[in-house]
């Protein structure tokens, strides 16, 4: 007989739970109906009505978001889970987080009971058992273990039994206790599922830049598309195809791209020689650069002001010694009108010059339009509106479909969460949602969207392009990062936020984000009329090279490939050699010779604690790739890695990336079924099998 997927991860999982309970000392008991509490554990109680004595379960009345704790304050020593036996309502599914805490200061994360954490057990109830690692990853001192209802429930009694903290080893192992011996995963691919295509265009980087941020070209990382992007492409006059104005990222100065002209020709001719894609930001902004040497602050002009360019004292930065900005002068000072039909003239230029193909694969409507009153305030010093950002996409939106039918348009690209819920007139302390209804701006904008577009007859939106970067203090862009242990085990969890309905994102944010679902969830409600695709212009998570910020990559860029994204740019080209360059590599050449990620994508679950797993497979199922994640910076896993629905397996390679700038070395393992592998820490491990299809 052979079992589902989530048959024989959950057959895994129980038979781990059980050589764990067999293992020795269990850690710390908290709770058994057996005994009732331990000696030394007390109920803290918390407005919950709880039954809490020996002979039975743990009863808790969880309506209301109500929760129970329970304390021992002379707590020691570290644990490697906390296992209990759970029974509630089926249909209420995640509806428990845990957490641990203590009465000092320090801050603990809160967890969601889901799947991943459960095994089935017998009338109802099933296994939870949560490492440490997700409850406390800094290692630190906790005297509470807290239950609570993450979601509203009814008051049908919530059963816990075998209250336990397991020792280190069972369970799951903390990254602060190096050397206690591989912990045991079990794993399966499901290649019965059909398996959606995989996008090409999620492997793709952005523009570089200019200055001394600039990075080597892209395509040593197999790059398969690059995007012509960033806050200087707003103001970018494709008539002189060399000049864009810079902002307040460099003194809202007009600057020349290349000294031989050309700019955009010689990007669109790079990126063919290298079959790669063009993505290009056209901009929406109403004003582009009128030359290459304009800037908009000089100090002649306006007076000394906080900071000057270092080549030239007369441009200004737009800020008064005091640290007020400066009113703008004229936009006419460094720019010129740039209204839709001035870029309807350029789409078809390009389209007339490419016909019958073309090197524009995606027109993206401008760049983080909601911070125009600051990138660019020299010409919108006006923060800008539900009302303004509609009319903007509908007027260029219908040009570069007017002159190019065939077109991709991709928008808004905004490019916070805060960007996607609020107008920058909110933020400024405006009451621009209320007045839209109260919907927040993103689903508001592609309601109206919807509706032009009906007016019209004709389509303005096929890609919904937003911007993703975690939000955390400490996170950082390209290099620029903390790297201290808890931010890297945070940057490893932040990329959650991008599709785990469970994880609370641990910054300013502090809700669930669940970024792409989120995203399909407002396309299906607010734009039903068409299929819109979902694209991340820009992403990014730090610590380029860092592993943590290398394993952040290489798990988004598994997470995209599982959820269906279109389009992904990193905002950072990864500096050669490094671990985030290497994540790339992981999908885009993980052999040196071209082996890479195949085209359809294939369920994978590892089950275990800080592993990741992200399979995929050719159209023929001949050959099957699998990307495996050990985030533990301190052990190593064995994985047992079941691929039996995949075929009989005719040939196996193993890569394996610790961190060297050298990168993936090949290594042996042995023709066992299922396959053997060790997975050291901190480490990336691509497996490639070559199958003969199960008939």
């Amino acid at each position: 007989m052979r079992l589902s997927l989530r048959a024989r991860a959950a057959v895994a999982a129980l038979a781990v739970g059980l050589a764990a309970a067999d293992a020795g000392p269990s850690g710390e008991q908290i709770f058994s109906q057996r005994t009732g509490f331990a000696p030394e554990w007390k109920d803290l109680g918390w407005g919950t009505a709880r039954r809490a004595k020996p002979g039975g379960p743990v009863a808790l009345d969880l309506s209301d978001l109500g929760g129970w704790a329970v304390t021992r304050p002379d707590l020691s020593g570290t644990f490697g889970a906390l296992s209990f036996r759970m029974k509630a309502p089926e249909a209420w599914g995640a509806f428990l987080e845990i957490r641990v805490d203590s009465r000092r200061a320090e801050t603990f994360p809160r967890v969601r009971v889901v799947p991943k954490y459960t095994s089935p057990l017998a009338d109802g109830w099933v296994q939870v058992t949560v490492p440490f690692s997700e409850l406390d990853p800094s290692g630190a001192a906790f005297d509470q273990v807290v239950f609570r209802a993450a979601e509203q429930v009814g008051s049908t009694p919530v059963l816990l039994d075998e209250i336990l903290l397991l020792a280190q080893g069972q369970g799951g192992t903390s990254p602060a206790v190096p050397g206690g011996g591989p912990r045991r995963v079990q794993g399966a691919v499901d290649c019965s599922a059909a398996g959606r295509p995989i996008s090409p265009l999620i492997y793709g980087v952005a523009y570089p830049g200019l200055g001394p941020t600039r990075r080597a070209p892209p395509w040593g990382t197999g790059a398969t598309a690059r995007s012509w992007s960033g806050s200087a492409a707003s103001r970018f006059n494709w008539e002189l195809d060399n000049a864009w104005n810079a902002g307040s990222d460099d003194f809202f100065r007009n600057v020349a791209l290349r000294k031989e002209g050309g700019a955009l020709a010689a990007f669109v001719a790079e990126n063919r020689s290298h079959a790669a894609e063009t993505i290009l930001t056209v901009p929406t902004l109403g004003w582009v650069a009128r030359d290459t040497s304009s800037y908009a602050f000089p100090v002649s002009v306006f007076g000394r002001q906080l900071a000057a360019a270092p080549d030239n004292p007369d441009i200004g930065n737009g800020v008064r010694p005091d640290g007020q900005p400066l009113t703008p002068g004229p936009p006419a000072r460094t720019s010129v009108p740039a209204p839709p039909a001035f870029i309807g003239r350029w789409v078809k230029s390009m389209a007339d010059r490419d016909a019958p193909g073309h090197s524009i694969r995606m027109y993206i409507l401008d760049h983080e339009p909601s911070l125009w009153n600051f990138t660019h305030r020299d010409v919108h010093p006006a923060p800008l509106g539900y009302d303004e950002l509609l009319e903007r996409t509908v007027g260029y939106a219908r040009e570069i479909r007017r002159n190019d039918p065939d077109a991709v348009i991709a928008g808004p690209a905004e490019g916070s969460w805060a960007a996607m819920l609020f107008s920058s007139a909110d933020l400024e302390g405006r009451v621009d949602r209320s007045a839209h209804g109260n919907v927040p701006l993103l689903p508001w904008w592609l309601g109206e969207v919807d509706k032009a577009e009906k007016k019209l007859g004709t389509r303005l939106l096929d890609v919904l392009d937003v911007h993703w970067f975690p939000q955390f203090e400490g996170a950082g862009v390209g290099t620029l990062a903390s790297t201290e242990p808890e931010m890297s085990a945070r940057r490893i969890r932040s990329v959650r936020s991008l599709w785990d309905p469970s994880y609370v994102d641990e910054s300013w944010i502090d809700d669930k984000v669940e970024l792409i679902p989120r995203l399909r969830r407002w396309i299906a409600e607010f734009h039903p009329d068409g299929p819109v695709s979902i694209a991340l212009g820009q992403w990014g998570f730090g610590a380029e090279d860092d592993m943590s910020g290398g394993l952040a990559a290489a798990a988004a860029l598994g997470v995209f490939a599982r959820e269906g994204v279109l389009a992904a740019f990193a905002a950072v080209v990864p500096p050669p050699e490094s671990p985030t360059f290497w994540a790339f590599r992981a999908y885009r050449n993980f052999d040196g010779r071209g082996a890479h990620f195949e085209e359809r994508w294939v369920p994978a679950d590892v089950g275990g604690t800080l592993v990741e797993a992200f399979a995929s497979r050719d159209a023929a199922g001949t050959r099957l790739v699998v990307v495996l994640l050990n985030e533990d910076p301190a052990g190593p896993a064995d994985l047992a890695l079941d691929v039996a629905s995949c075929g009989v397996v005719r040939d196996r390679r193993v890569f394996v990336y610790r961190g060297k700038p050298s990168g993936f070395e090949e290594t042996q393992v042995g023709a066992n079924s299922p396959l053997q592998l060790q997975l050291p820490p901190y480490s990336m491990t691509v497996v490639e099998l070559r199958l003969s299809p199960q008939r």
